[in-house]
């Protein structure tokens, strides 16, 4: 920025003039590398951190299907000692020995 003394008014140079001119040349190519390094490793991580998040997932909903299938497993034998038990309930009843 340049103080314009005589409307005391700020304004800019051209950035023709300051991108352009050769000294800042090699900076713009340095600032240039280091942008492109940061955008790269950013989005790596980010990458890096979405398959982390759906490896968690995929873990989170195996174990939860296993525990689903364990209780229904725990079901269908609580279910089947139910019947066994009604059978010979009933057994029992029909032949009055109860």
């Amino acid at each position: 920025m340049i103080f314009d003394d005589r409307n005391s008014k700020k304004t800019e140079e051209p950035r023709k003039k300051v991108c352009h001119d050769p000294d800042n040349s090699n900076m713009w190519g340095e600032a240039c590398k280091l942008t492109e390094t940061l955008v790269v490793e950013t989005n790596w991580n980010a990458y890096k951190n979405i398959c982390k998040f759906e490896e968690i997932s995929a873990d989170f909903g195996l174990q939860i299907l296993d525990q689903l299938l364990q209780d229904q497993l725990v079901i269908r034998e609580i279910w089947t000692m139910y019947d066994y038990y009604k059978s010979m309930y009933q057994e029992a009843y029909n032949n009055k020995t109860i």
